[in-house]
């Protein structure tokens, strides 16, 4: 369980905090993007490209 945490920890830690507001309302935004990108073949790369692009940073 603790390795699943820092795989999360990690790639959320990556993100532009320092640009962005509001980050707690968003991730709920970024997990239906996700779920979805994965439906349909993206890679986790495309899906966070994507997912910036729509947040006003």
């Amino acid at each position: 369980m603790e390795n699943k945490f820092q795989i999360y920890n990690s790639l959320f830690m990556s993100l532009p905090y320092d640009k962005m507001t509001n980050i707690g309302m968003l991730l709920p935004f970024l997990f239906e993007e996700s779920k979805n990108g994965y439906d349909e073949g993206k890679t986790p790369v495309e899906i966070i490209e994507e997912f910036l692009k729509t947040i006003p940073i």
